[in-house]
């Protein structure tokens, strides 16, 4: 037998044991069992064998030619080292030992200390020496074993040569593993996704809600914090489990709340006013099946704004695995040591199109700012709510204030800018907007959204006082162009190229906030403006190019204005 794990064996045993007698049930027979010791395999000689040694067994049996005694030992090898691996990670996790590839060298010594065989110990080097793969202790959940097994699958996934040659097509070992780990996500039980929400009085959207999620999610889990209407009854149609939680001003206290009383390895936080999409939906599914990552989900919000009505876009934590948990009052923060992964999948909410939460909101951010007067994240999410309560004179003093004080590496810095020169311009504060731009452009070169206010922020300047202004006209459209440059940013955190303005931190005191972006900034508003800018001077052609351009993108107001201008 060899004293060490061979993956070129492994995978040469797979292929022979699935070119002969039962094919692919046998390697299906081998996954099964690498839920080590949860299931006896019959062997067909009337002795039931557990483990991996079962499926062994299974494999050797099929065949109508005997495997080579090398492919045999490389498979016998994995599957010791796989059995003497979980094992010694029980008593490891018991005993309060580190995860990772530390955890692994304790585990090792522990076996040596146990007087394990040399083969099995070496086996474990083996292991280790062909990529690490018992990084991936301290996973957990029902596909811990899989975890390795895949990492196995990857250190070996682009190796195409075996025994001296290059093998192409179905002999490759490439093919063979990533068969084999197929075959591990269809055998293993997937891990179980809970649904934790919080609620009060949301007949109008909740059933939206749980509709767009209802076929991914193992259970449904909702904390009622004191509806009035059909909420809990609209709740328990899709079988959700209801709970009351009695609201205590704390937003992550009830979000605790409802994720102490779900029972899956993974969390999923919707707000009521939210749903996903078809896309978002099938890849929250497979991407609870990898890693324990926390995962970001774009959100996609609808917003008025000058009688009109924009999206925004940015990403939120709201899918994660057991065993992290919110903090904050209000604007909670997820808390997990966990990296972060961004899904591409789109979130919609059209809660900001409301305002019967707003006052609430204001108390929360007004307790927050009492005890933190400071925070400059805290004041600018109360001049959100007063811009959104149609009180622009507050919202001016909040981010008069936010923008003051917030340093450049601030991740909320943009979008402080940003809506401080939009109310600055409702306002008409046109002098205080100077400043602000001058300030700001030094570390917002990559941020579409900061260009377009820039723009328009000339354009109201200009018209204010044209005789002392005009001077100011080449930014406008200096503006609008470096928007089309930079196009559309994603939110998926700090808008690219902007230098001082980093993404979030991706660890454990995350605010949550990334890099709120309205769509259209680089592409069809920019055009838009554009178009009118030049419309203004005359340059019809021009005006045209960009008015069809914005047009083609479904923005009303460009095709209404493009109809106005071939019209004359």
């Amino acid at each position: 037998m060899p004293s060490d794990f061979q993956v070129e064996d492994a995978a040469d045993g797979l292929r022979r044991g699935a070119a002969l007698g039962r094919g692919l049930n046998d390697i299906h027979a081998i996954i099964c069992d690498l839920r080590v010791g949860e299931r006896m395999m019959d062997t067909g000689s009337g002795q039931a064998v557990a483990g991996l040694p079962g499926g062994l067994n299974i494999l050797l049996q099929s065949g109508k030619r005997p495997l080579r005694a090398s492919q045999v030992g490389g498979l016998q090898s994995a599957a010791q080292g796989l059995q003497v691996l979980v094992r010694l990670r029980a008593r490891s996790k018991q005993a309060g030992r580190p995860g990772g590839l530390r955890g692994f060298l304790d585990i090792l010594q522990e076996g040596r200390k146990r007087g394990l065989r040399g083969c099995k110990v070496a086996c474990l080097k083996g292991a280790l020496q062909r990529g690490k793969i018992l990084a991936a202790l301290g996973q957990g959940g029902n596909s811990g074993n899989i975890h390795i097994i895949s990492s196995i699958i990857n250190i070996a996934r682009g190796d195409r040569h075996y025994a001296g040659k290059t093998l192409a097509g179905p002999e490759c070992p490439r093919c063979i593993l990533q068969m084999f780990v197929d075959y591990c996500h269809v055998a293993v039980p997937h891990p179980k996704l809970s649904l934790a929400m919080i609620v009060k009085n949301e007949s109008r959207c909740l059933a939206r809600c749980l509709q767009s999620v209802k076929g991914i999610v193992d259970e449904i889990v909702v904390a009622d914090t004191g509806s009035t209407d059909d909420t809990a009854n609209i709740a328990r149609e899709f079988g959700a489990k209801v709970s009351n939680f009695d609201w205590v001003d704390d937003f992550a206290a009830a979000k605790n709340f409802a994720i102490d009383q779900t029972a899956g390895d993974w969390i999923l936080v919707l707000d009521a006013d939210e749903w996903a999409g078809e896309e978002l939906a099938g890849e929250i599914r497979a991407f609870v099946g990898g890693k324990p990552v926390v995962g970001l989900l774009k959100i996609v919000s609808d917003f008025r704004r000058n009688n009109q009505t924009f999206r925004s876009q940015c990403y939120v934590t709201r899918l994660f695995p057991r065993g992290a948990h919110f903090k904050g009052h209000i604007h909670e923060q997820l808390v997990s040591p966990l990296p972060r992964a961004h899904l591409r999948g789109e979130l919609w909410h059209d809660g900001y199109l409301e305002t019967r939460k707003t006052d609430r909101n204001m108390k929360l951010l007004e307790a927050e700012l009492k005890r933190d007067p400071d925070n400059v994240y805290f004041l600018f999410q109360l001049a959100v709510e007063h811009n959104a309560a149609g009180q622009p004179d507050k919202a001016f003093g909040c981010l008069q204030k936010a923008f003051a004080r917030v340093k450049p590496g601030d991740p909320s810095a943009p979008n402080i800018a940003v809506d401080f020169l939009y109310t600055i311009i409702e306002l008409k504060k046109f002098e205080a907007g100077i400043e602000v731009v001058a300030r700001a452009e030094k570390h917002l070169g990559g941020f579409a959204d900061f260009f377009l206010v820039r723009g328009l922020f000339f354009m109201n300047l200009i018209r204010s006082n044209p005789a002392k202004y005009v001077s100011e006209l080449p930014k406008i459209e200096q503006s609008f162009r470096r928007c089309l440059a930079l196009g559309e940013a994603d939110g998926s955190g700090s808008p690219p190229g902007s230098g001082t303005f980093p993404a979030p931190s991706p660890r454990e005191g995350e605010t949550g906030f990334s890099g709120r972006s309205v769509r259209g900034s680089g592409t069809f508003l920019a055009n838009y403006n554009l178009g009118v800018y030049y419309q203004v001077f005359g340059n019809i052609t021009e005006a045209r190019r960009c008015l069809e351009a914005a047009a083609a993108q479904g923005y009303e107001p460009a095709a209404a204005l493009l109809e106005n201008i071939s019209g004359k």
